[in-house]
C-alpha cells in the first residue's frame, strides 16, 4: 500500500485546534488526542491513512472544545482514553473487513457513511455481510471435511471427518460432538472410538426432535470382526438415546439399501483402524522391550509408511525425558509428508509425567484425494499423569492411540 504523501499532516492541519485542545484536556494522564490514538494503529498506516479524515471528522463534529476549558480529571481522562481506544479498535476490526469486501456494501466509499451520518447502517451491514461470508466458508470447509453417504430430496446422510464439519452439520442439536470449543467429544466418538453418521431430514423442521439423527458406530477389536448391532447407538436432535425398538424402526424406514451402504462404509474404516492400531502397537511393543531405537517400514493400504521411535534420556533438572521421533511418508502421494516429535517427560521429584506431541507442520496436514486438496488437523492435547512408579508402559499405550490417530488422519480414508 503506497501512503499518500502528507495525508496525515493534512488531516492534522485541518483539525489542529480541537486536537491540541484535547491533548491539553488529557494532560494529567497522557497528553494525547483521538487523532494521536488513531495514527498509532498500524492498520491506518497500511491503508495509506485513507480512513483517517472520516474518523477524525466523525469524532470532532460534536466537540465544542475551547482553549480555556479546564483539563479533565484523572478518572474522566482515563474514561476518555479507554473509550477512544475501544472505538478505534471497533473501527479497525470493521474496516479490515470493509477493505476486502467493500464491493458488497451499499456505499463503496466509507466517507459516504460518515457524511450521511449512517455509521449505524455501516456496522449493521458489516455484521450481516460477515455472517454470510463466515457461513459460506463453513459450508465450503464442512463439505471438504466430510463424506456424503447418501442424498435425495428428503434426506442427506454425511460422515463428518472433522470437528468443524461436525459442528456445521450438527447445528441446531444438543449433541456433545457439536459443542463450541469442545473438540474432545468429536475426537473420541468420530475418530478414536468409532464413526459418526448424521441423518438430516429436509422435510422436517427444527421443532421435530427427529429432524436430525446421529448414529454412532463403535469400532470392534479386530478388523475382520463385523459390526455388532448393539454397538450402534442413535441419538435424536435433543441428544436422547433411542431404545432398541426405536432404533430398529428408524433403520427399517430408511431408503432401500441405505443401512447396508452405511455398514459397508463403516466396516471399511473399521478395517483400516484395526490395521493401523496393530501396526503401531507392534512397533511400540518392540520399542518398549528393547529400550532403544526402533524403525519400522509398513505397507499400509498400498502405501509405504515408516515410523521410527528413539529415546533420549535427559537427566537435567532431575527429569527423565524420552524423545520419540516419528516420520510418515507415502510413496504414491508426494504431497503427503509429516514428521514431528513426542516427548515423555518424568519429574523425578514428584513423579509427574507429561506426554506432549509436537508436529513439525503445526498440527495441520494437507493431502490429495480424488484430485482435490484437503486439510486435516490432529487433535492432541498435552496430558499429565501422576506416577506412583515408573509407568512407561501405560504412557506408551497412550502414545499408541495417538500415533494410530495420526496415521488414520494423514492417510486419506
Amino acid at each position: 500500500m503506497i501512503i499518500k504523501e502528507g495525508r496525515k499532516e493534512e488531516v492534522y492541519s485541518r483539525y489542529e485546534y480541537p486536537i491540541r485542545v484535547e491533548r491539553g484536556l488529557n494532560a494529567f494522564i497522557e497528553p494525547v488526542s483521538f487523532y494521536d490514538l488513531i495514527i498509532q494503529e498500524p492498520f491506518f498506516e497500511e491503508t495509506g491513512y485513507k480512513y483517517l479524515e472520516p474518523l477524525v471528522k466523525y469524532h470532532y463534529k460534536d466537540k465544542n472544545y475551547n482553549i480555556n476549558d479546564k483539563p479533565f480529571t484523572v478518572p474522566k481522562s482515563r474514561d476518555f482514553l479507554i473509550r477512544s481506544r475501544n472505538i478505534i479498535q471497533n473501527f479497525v476490526d470493521t474496516l479490515k473487513f470493509f477493505e476486502v469486501h467493500n464491493s458488497k456494501y451499499k456505499f463503496k466509499d466509507f466517507n459516504q457513511y460518515v457524511n450521511k451520518n449512517m455509521l449505524t447502517d455501516f456496522f449493521a451491514e458489516t455484521v450481516k455481510l460477515r455472517d454470510e461470508y463466515e457461513l459460506k466458508n463453513q459450508q465450503k470447509l464442512a463439505k471438504k471435511q466430510s463424506e456424503k453417504i447418501y442424498e435425495d430430496k428428503d434426506l442427506v446422510v454425511v460422515k463428518p471427518m472433522s470437528y468443524e464439519s461436525s459442528c456445521y452439520y450438527g447445528a441446531g442439536t444438543r449433541w456433545c460432538t457439536t459443542r463450541k470449543n469442545e473438540t474432545i467429544h468429536f475426537s473420541n466418538y468420530g475418530k478414536t472410538m468409532g464413526r459418526l453418521y448424521y441423518f438430516i431430514f429436509k422435510d422436517k423442521t427444527i421443532s421435530d426432535p427427529m429432524y436430525k439423527v446421529a448414529a454412532f458406530f463403535k469400532f470392534t477389536p479386530s478388523e475382520k470382526q463385523k459390526i455388532n448391532y448393539d454397538d450402534i447407538s442413535l441419538y435424536n436432535a435433543k441428544d436422547d438415546l433411542l431404545d432398541f425398538q426405536q432404533k430398529t424402526s428408524f433403520f427399517s424406514e430408511l431408503p432401500s439399501g441405505l443401512f447396508e451402504t452405511i455398514v459397508k462404509n463403516f466396516e471399511e474404516d473399521q478395517s483400516k483402524n484395526a490395521s493401523a492400531n496393530q501396526l503401531v502397537k507392534d512397533s511400540i511393543s518392540e520399542f518398549e522391550s528393547r529400550g532403544s531405537k526402533v524403525s519400522h517400514d509398513f505397507n499400509y493400504l498400498g502405501d509405504k509408511v515408516r515410523i521410527e521411535f528413539s529415546n533420549l534420556v535427559d537427566m537435567s533438572d532431575q527429569n527423565i525425558e524420552f524423545k520419540c521421533n516419528y516420520e510418515i511418508t507415502v510413496d504414491n502421494n508426494p504431497k503427503l509428508y509429516s514428521s514431528g516429535k513426542v516427548y515423555i517427560a518424568i519429574a523425578m521429584s514428584t513423579m509427574d509425567v507429561l506426554l506432549t506431541f509436537y508436529p513439525d507442520s503445526g498440527n495441520t496436514f494437507n493431502f490429495i484425494r480424488k484430485g482435490d486438496t484437503h486439510e486435516t488437523k490432529l487433535n492432541f492435547v498435552p496430558k499429565y499423569y501422576r506416577a506412583p512408579s515408573f509407568i512407561i508402559h501405560d504412557m506408551l499405550k497412550e502414545l499408541s492411540e495417538m500415533m494410530s490417530e495420526l496415521i488414520l488422519q494423514t492417510r486419506p480414508i
